[in-house]
């Protein structure tokens, strides 16, 4: 009797030249969009603290709504 050797999956479905490469650019893209994400987050907060707070961090009202009104991918 002879044995049917069905090709292994690898063999069958090629990975693609670059799909590896695809992965990790999404996965730069939701780590940039996450630290988008916080940035912004954290200066709605900021905006947020009264100026006996700012005054104890170390920054005033006028510097507070700076960072606030920077657009959130501007570091």
């Amino acid at each position: 009797m002879e044995t049917i050797r069905l090709p292994t999956r690898s063999a069958a479905f090629p990975q693609r030249p670059g799909a590896g490469r695809l992965g990790r650019v999404l996965m730069a893209l939701m780590e940039l969009w996450g630290k988008w994400q916080r940035r912004a987050r954290e200066r709605r907060h900021l905006a947020e603290f009264s100026d006996a707070m700012l005054k104890d961090i170390g920054i005033s009202r006028a510097d507070a709504m700076a960072e606030f009104d920077k657009p959130f991918w501007r570091p």
